[in-house]
């Protein structure tokens, strides 16, 4: 009698696959599945650790190396959103609106005192919610045609 794992296993587009392959398939599946997850999170959390940290980073960007260094950080995390935007446009729409809202948090706790910061800060996180909910219709829309053809 042969192992389950090594009994071979019908998978779509390759036929028959041993039992091993199909396995390992199921856990990669499944890592990409809790990656997006992860992604997901890290996405609608990145905003709130940024502002958690403001004071610390912009001390450290008083040297010029450490500005330089905080600087690539920072494209990379722009490219990184960017990516986030181009193929998880949903989440990306989601967290958008997320930071459009803190804005406006921020910008309206800070009333008493009526400066240009507070004012920006609350048109830009109306803007900012704007362009979330255009991504969220357009995360929804190519959602919903993915799922008519599919």
């Amino acid at each position: 009698m042969t192992p389950s794992w090594l009994q071979p296993v019908e998978v779509f587009p390759l036929g028959k696959v041993p039992g091993w392959l199909h396995a390992i398939f199921r856990l990669l599946a499944h890592l990409a599945y809790a990656l997006l997850v992860v992604a997901g999170v890290l996405l609608s959390v990145w905003p709130f650790a940024l502002a958690a940290f403001w004071d610390g980073l912009a001390q450290a960007a008083q040297s010029p190396w450490k500005r330089a260094a905080i600087t690539v950080a920072l494209t990379v995390l722009g490219f990184l959103l960017y990516l986030a935007r181009r193929f998880a446009r949903l989440w990306y729409g989601a967290a958008e609106t997320e930071v459009g809202i803190a804005f406006c948090w921020v910008g309206l706790g800070s009333v008493s005192a009526v400066s240009w910061a507070s004012a920006a800060s609350v048109v830009g996180g109306v803007y900012f919610i704007v362009r979330g909910l255009d991504d969220l219709e357009q995360g929804f829309e190519k959602h919903r045609h993915r799922g008519a053809t599919g």
